[in-house]
């Protein structure tokens, strides 16, 4: 008697899609109109994972009017800017297939087990051990700007095998650093999304520097 397959874990879904495309993009803070035209160009040129923050007006509303659109494309849609619990199930329950934290929040995590894969955010050892051990799909490191680079390299030459997803200042010229120095993937926000014309030819732009600088396996 065969048994029924069982639902992949949206944690190690996550995590895979991440190591698969080693990047996401997200739209935050844009009025309303213009961030359903950032999310329309960038489902349009199939970025694979797409993170709308609920900083941004109508954060819900956007991400359940596009996942028909987005679902088409092959385009994975989250919520980030997540702060509690009850928002996370809100988020879920619009549609949110992935959620983002800024900070360490375990709850979040506990919260939507088995519904969707978070990205927790930390940026000290602790606070990126605290997030790892929480069942996160990865830890959104945040503000990657601070420490850049080198600061992820440093870290992880002590956390070995926790993956890391920098976030904050991220562009197609220091994306390939990032993943260099260990990150599993990158988001990229402001630079990517925030004037919905240059949305299609920025993503382009990501696509040649990730493409042009793989790095080597840990």
């Amino acid at each position: 008697m065969l048994l029924p397959a069982s639902e992949p874990d949206p944690a190690e879904a996550l995590r895979g899609l991440l190591e698969k495309h080693r990047w996401l993009a997200i739209v935050r803070d844009v009025e309303t109109q213009r961030a359903r035209e950032s999310v329309g160009a960038l489902i349009e040129a199939r970025v694979p994972l797409i993170e709308v923050t609920l900083t941004t007006p109508a954060a819900l509303e956007i991400v359940a009017e596009s996942r028909a659109s987005a679902a088409q494309a092959g385009v994975t849609l989250g919520v980030g800017s997540v702060l509690s619990a009850d928002a996370a199930r809100g988020s879920v329950g619009a549609g949110a297939q992935f959620l983002v934290t800024p900070h360490t929040e375990p709850a979040i995590v506990s919260a939507v087990q088995g519904q969707a894969g978070v990205l927790l955010g930390a940026l000290t050892p602790t606070e990126i051990v605290l997030a790892a051990a929480s069942g996160a799909a990865a830890v959104k490191l945040f503000p990657a700007a601070v420490g850049g680079p080198d600061y992820l390299r440093a870290v992880l030459a002590a956390l070995r095998g926790v993956a890391v997803v920098p976030t904050g200042g991220v562009t197609a010229s220091n994306a390939g650093a990032f993943l260099e120095s260990g990150a599993i993937a990158v988001a990229v926000g402001a630079w990517l999304t925030q004037d919905p014309d240059l949305v299609s030819q920025r993503a382009a732009e990501m696509y040649d520097a990730l493409s042009a600088r793989r790095p080597e396996p840990r």
